[in-house]
């Protein structure tokens, strides 16, 4: 399964991503900003 990256601050666009992306067979990460989805980047690099 594919990850998919995605940073957005509004919550309900987020929500719509997650669920669209989720329903299309990819694993969605969330961030709500610039710097939070740097830091789930470099966290999911190093797992």
């Amino acid at each position: 399964m594919f990850r998919i990256l995605v940073a957005e601050d509004d919550k309900g666009i987020r929500a719509l991503m997650e669920d669209a992306l989720t329903d299309a067979g990819y694993e969605p990460i969330l961030a709500c900003n610039g710097l939070e989805a740097l830091d789930v980047l470099e966290k999911s690099i190093l797992i």
